[in-house]
């Protein structure tokens, strides 16, 4: 599985700034952590985990 944007996990889900990029994309971003955790409760865990914020 490969994410490629994920909402800073100190962003608020309601931020304006989320609001607009979920809105241009047509979909709702997720925090990192989400998916980490998706993973964990299937059994799996991330090979790897680039957290470059620029």
């Amino acid at each position: 599985m490969v994410v490629t944007w994920c909402r800073n996990d100190s962003v608020d889900a309601r931020s304006s700034a989320s609001h607009g990029i979920d809105d241009h994309y047509v979909c709702r971003m997720h925090k990192p952590s989400t998916y980490v955790e998706a993973l964990a409760a299937n059994g799996l865990a991330p090979y790897r985990v680039n957290a470059s914020h620029r």
